[in-house]
């Protein structure tokens, strides 16, 4: 999503705040949760059109920036005609609930959304949520101003995140089996010794991190 607040902490070109329009759409009919009927049949050809031209550019980006199995699942979802159904997406990747408590959100958002890999070429996007914005695709790997730190599942489990602008810091995996692998671990145990302490802020680094790169964004370290 392109509309965000403005972070006073991003210098330039890498602020998302610096906008002329607010949020996009009808949010009159959204529920408690947070969650609206997608209008599939409402939808005109000049919005069909207007995806796949946004589509296109996007994917413009991908081979750059995109881990290649981004580039292989997306061309399975056939989402390049124009706006998909959104719940036969859903059902096609699995749907993980981001509302079940907030260390499984911080999980979901800082790898389905936010994460990022480290290939052999260097670091690679395979976070949705990065990947559908033009900014933070290239933010993300290019830019000096967010933190990069190695992934651990606890810190990760314990951070807070940014939904309105662009990340403060993201977390690398070193590949798919060790993302896998820490997030087979039995989650009670971990979301009772966890659920008390305080939260990490976003832009935190803390000394027991395995930093990849310091932003200059970066909080004061722990």
């Amino acid at each position: 999503m392109e509309t965000q607040s403005p972070n006073p902490a991003l210098p330039g070109k890498w602020n998302p705040g610096h906008t002329s329009h607010g949020l996009r759409g009808d949010y009159s009919r959204v529920r408690p949760d947070f969650t609206l009927d997608q209008p599939l049949d409402r939808y005109s050809e000049a919005e069909h059109d207007r995806w796949r031209r946004l589509y296109a550019r996007q994917m413009e980006l991908m081979p750059r920036y995109a881990v290649n199995e981004f580039l292989d699942s997306i061309e399975q979802l056939d989402v390049a005609r124009g706006i998909p159904d959104f719940a036969r997406v859903n059902r096609m990747l699995g749907r993980l609930c981001v509302n079940a408590m907030p260390l499984l959100s911080r999980l979901y958002w800082y790898t389905i959304e936010f994460g990022l890999i480290r290939v052999p070429d260097g670091l690679r996007v395979y976070g949705a949520g990065i990947l559908s914005s033009s900014g933070e695709t290239v933010y993300a790997i290019d830019s000096d101003v967010p933190n990069r730190i190695a992934f651990d599942l606890e810190r990760v489990l314990c951070t807070e995140y940014r939904i309105d602008a662009f990340q403060e810091s993201y977390f690398v995996i070193d590949s798919f089996e060790q993302l896998f692998a820490e997030t087979h671990k039995p989650f009670a145990s971990l979301y009772e010794r966890l659920r008390n302490i305080p939260p990490i802020a976003a832009n935190a680094v803390r000394a027991a991190d395995r930093v990849l790169h310091r932003g200059t964004i970066a909080g004061r370290t722990s």
